[in-house]
């Protein structure tokens, strides 16, 4: 597999971020991890929390850093790099789904894999969190809820619910296969 955007997503706390680091840093080729919300904290003045309601600066926000991510990718594939990209895609909301992925991203081979935990695990590996990470746990409901019906699309998805980091990027490997 040569020149190919990864794109792993999931509910909050799905560990999408520690799986992309930890999958990117064991590829033979040169590989980068992005992730969005690097791009959205470029914002220092101004950011607008999604869990404070949708509006049109939130959606702004978002695609101005999908548009960002999706630069720096291109530059990186030009190079003979892999990428991999971590974000929250919801699969049947549009202004936050992976048509806008595909739109700026282009024509590029790009896989997707959906880490999809229990609500159980996501509640256990919320209450570890700190700082903005944490989430309430209604909010935690109402974002596992939106990616449930992941599990009826053709994407990988990956029930990571007892799986370490190591085991789901193995199963990762498994399935990019």
């Amino acid at each position: 597999m040569n020149n190919f955007i990864l794109l792993i997503t999931g509910p909050a706390g799905a560990g999408k971020s520690s799986v992309a680091d930890s999958w990117a840093k064991k590829q033979k080729i040169p590989t980068i991890h992005l992730s969005l919300d690097q791009f959205r904290y470029f914002v220092k003045s101004g950011l607008v929390d999604p869990q404070e309601g949708w509006s049109e600066e939130t959606k702004r926000q978002l695609s101005l850093a999908q548009k960002s991510c999706a630069e720096v990718v291109k530059i990186y594939l030009a190079e003979g790099y892999n990428c991999v990209i971590d974000d929250a895609v919801f699969p049947e909301w549009e202004e936050a789904g992976l048509d806008n992925w595909k739109q700026v991203l282009g024509p590029v081979a790009m896989k997707v894999v959906v880490l999809m935990p229990s609500f159980d695990a996501l509640i256990r590996r919320n209450f570890l969190r700190e700082g903005e990470e944490k989430l309430s746990d209604e909010m935690v409901k109402t974002i596992y809820e939106m990616m449930e019906s992941w599990k009826d699309k053709e994407e990988v998805v990956i029930d990571n619910s007892n799986l370490t980091v190591e085991q789901t990027v193995e199963e990762l490997e498994k399935r990019l296969v």
